[in-house]
């Protein structure tokens, strides 16, 4: 068996966007990110179902059947907004789950949310950042699904525009768009106002209408909302009748009376409804006046009457910033909306809610959540779509609602919490804000105030650099593009935070394999950044950096090694020895030393580096192992094989306890540790750790990944 071709890998590490060359595998790679981050399946996770689902027993007994083997393997729930399509998927889910059936829950508003829901689910079935940079997401996705063995549900939730699947414009029966045909463990359920059957015509379709309740199971949600004292069942059923039977709407009444009730009758106030009977008066007085909103929208009719008397409720009870925070909560995406994107102190000082406190801020969410106008978990909140609707339509001030969004938007990407986008331990919390950047970035216009517009880009910035960190480099290269769209409109095109983007749209097109196209574009960069920050800027060094990398690849391997070696001397003086962007083109030099097979010399400063970096960055830094790993081949290729051998093991383990089993720096580890084996002259073990290798490989990494072709040969010879 013989020696293998050089063929590299990248990464990126620290707060400026960088290449740091990483792990090397009988060649050398370079690692990109730092592993799965943890939190990937909480964004995931089905919303909790809490009460009595009524009327949709037979419904859930043909999704039952459906899991249980019966008929077309993906169900579509269509039917009116607000009229419990997501609950009943989520009580089929709590159903599933409960059986021991793996369940994963995507919001399908738009593509860009439906690209990061099935991204987080590639990294929770084991695909890794530089599989997801390279292949096409849709097939990698559902070729892990086929892989996957044990039951699984997959929910797409208010896929309102059925287009949001296709790819490339072929149609949903084609089979290659985001919606396929599951395996026989899996079952997809779709929910969605759209139930035309042109858009549902593959054969592995099945639809589902979600009716408005019957009389009975509506005046049954009011009951189990109110208790039985708010007035006989007739009145109920009457009420129902009134409100269209319409699950939301039918809750936010019966939540109405039950929040009214539970004050004693003779502290209450005599103007609100305590019974169903004098609820419906109220509907059909003139003290509500007409509600502006287009005619073809039905179905926010009934929902428009009950929320108008829950926030009048709200109101007289003491809760004066009740409508305008619903206002402002109105402005963010159909997303959760994290609590850390609510600070008290930001909201008093503006003028939409003066002086709100953080206990009158909790207990206005809390009386919004009582009235069923939004829903609170332990770490964020959320609005229905159509009450979201309706209060934009009511916003007496969009322009302020706007800005303060982008404010609040703007100063939690810059808080201490969220830290810098690129370090993996943060990523549940910019994943929580970036649908709330991605969704407002297309809405600013050239009359947006200056502020509010810059405000909302630096947000913006920062979740963009999340994407591109947590391996999603085509969308990260899309959102930038648009960012910097935006920038020169708003800062113009040789503002600091303007060059920022370009550079990180270069590294984008880096990441991707577009060597030359972003080598052009760092050269040109680099002399801008030069020009209007100085030769010594960070920004500048950065892109010097990745410059030298684009080179690298290339294989010029003697001008990239020049140049990391005056960047290593200019980042010394300019940052410090010590300083993380400093060890990293430390790092780049010694292994590019290592390429090209110096390995005595490579080894002497690996070994120093990997001190530094554990004593930096801490023992299990992704950078210290990828420092430690390229260490072990520098021995393995001085034909110290058992030493290697030895510290692979040890480094194997690690990398599965910090990166996980499947990460392609743990495979490349595995790789080279077959490879001691093999010098050592245990042939037979070695060939059976190669092909244990090369299935991890193809089903993680794809059949024409470089790194599968390499173990491939390796089995082959």
């Amino acid at each position: 068996m013989g020696e293998e071709k050089d063929v590299p890998k990248f990464g990126s590490y620290g707060g400026s966007t960088q290449i740091n060359i990483g792990d090397v595998r009988g060649d050398v790679a370079f690692r990109q990110g730092g592993g799965r981050a943890e939190g990937e399946r909480l964004s995931l996770r089905p919303p909790v179902w809490n009460g009595t689902l009524r009327g949709r027993e037979s419904l859930l007994a043909e999704l039952a059947g459906a899991r249980a083997g019966a008929g077309p393997r993906v169900r579509v729930l269509h039917g009116l907004g607000g009229c419990g399509k997501t609950s009943v998927a989520s009580r089929f889910a709590e159903a599933a789950g409960a059986d021991g059936v793996e369940v994963w829950w995507i919001a399908a508003h738009d593509p860009e949310r439906l690209d990061r829901g099935l991204t987080a689910l590639a990294r929770t079935l084991g695909l890794t950042e530089e599989h997801l940079a390279h292949g096409h997401l849709p097939d990698l996705v559902w070729r892990a699904l086929a892989a996957h063995d044990p039951p699984w549900l997959l929910v797409f939730d208010n896929a309102d525009t059925p287009a949001v699947f296709e790819v490339d414009g072929a149609p949903l029966g084609a089979g290659t768009g985001w919606l396929r045909e599951p395996p026989p463990q899996g079952l997809a359920v779709v929910t969605t106002r759209e139930g035309a059957p042109r858009w549902w015509d593959a054969p592995w379709c099945a639809r589902h209408p979600v009716p408005l309740l019957p009389t009975d199971a509506a005046a049954d949600v009011l009951r189990d909302l109110t208790g039985p004292d708010a007035g006989p069942p007739e009145d109920a059923a009457r009420l129902a009748d009134r409100l269209g039977h319409l699950p939301l709407a039918l809750r936010i009444a019966g939540s109405y009376l039950a929040a009214v009730r539970a004050v004693p009758a003779p502290f209450a106030d005599p103007s609100a409804a305590r019974t169903y009977a004098s609820y419906t008066a109220l509907l059909t007085s003139d003290a509500l006046p007409p509600l502006a909103t287009p005619d073809e929208d039905q179905d926010l009719a009934s929902v428009a009457a009950t929320w108008r008397l829950s926030l009048d409720l709200l109101a007289t009870r003491g809760h004066p910033h009740a409508a305008p925070l619903l206002t402002l909560l109105a402005r963010f995406a159909e997303a959760p909306i994290p609590y850390f994107v609510l600070p008290p102190d930001l909201l008093a000082a503006s003028s939409l809610l003066p002086d709100l406190t953080g206990p009158a801020l909790w207990k206005t969410l809390t009386a919004l959540a009582d009235v069923s106008l939004v829903d609170l978990s332990e770490s964020d909140l959320l609005l229905h779509p159509l009450v979201r609707t309706l209060t934009r339509i009511q916003d007496p001030d969009p322009t302020a609602s706007l800005a303060l969004t982008c404010c609040l938007l703007a100063e939690a990407a810059l808080s201490d919490p969220l830290g810098q986008p690129e370090d993996p331990t943060t990523w549940p919390l910019w994943r929580a804000l970036t649908p709330h950047t991605t969704d407002l970035l297309p809405r600013l216009t050239p009359t947006t105030p200056p502020k509010t517009a810059a405000d909302l880009c630096t947000a913006a910035q920062f979740t963009a650099r999340f994407t591109q960190a947590s391996g999603n480099a085509p969308l990260a290269e899309a959102e930038f593009r648009a960012l910097r769209t935006t920038f020169q409109l708003v800062l113009g095109e040789d503002h600091p935070d303007a060059l920022a983007t370009r550079h990180s749209i270069a590294y984008a097109v880096l990441v991707q394999g577009r060597y030359g196209e972003a080598e052009t574009e760092l050269r040109t960069l680099h002399t801008t950044f030069q020009l209007v920050l100085g030769e010594d800027h960070p920004d500048a060094l950065a892109t010097r950096n990745n410059l030298a990398y684009a080179v690298l690849v290339q294989g010029r391997y003697g001008e990239a090694e020049t140049e990391l070696r005056a960047l290593h001397t200019t980042r010394q003086r300019v940052l410090g020895e010590d300083h993380p962007d400093t060890l990293t083109t430390r790092h780049n030099l010694a292994s590019t030393v290592l390429v090209q097979g110096r390995y005595g010399e490579a080894e002497t400063e690996l070994r120093a580096l990997h001190t530094t970096r554990q004593r930096v960055l801490g023992e299990d830094h992704p950078d210290t192992l990828t420092t430690r790993h390229n260490l072990a081949y520098a021995m393995l290729k001085q034909g110290r094989y058992g030493e290697a051998e030895t510290e692979l093991r040890t480094l194997h383990t690690t990398q599965q306890r910090v990166l996980g089993e499947d990460h392609p720096n743990t495979l490349t580890t595995r790789h080279n540790l077959a490879y001691a084996m093999l010098k050592q002259g245990r042939e037979e073990e070695a060939r059976r750790e190669f092909q244990a290798v090369l299935e991890a490989q193809i089903r993680v990494l794809g059949n024409d990944h470089p790194d599968t072709q390499a173990t491939r040969r390796r089995v082959e010879e």
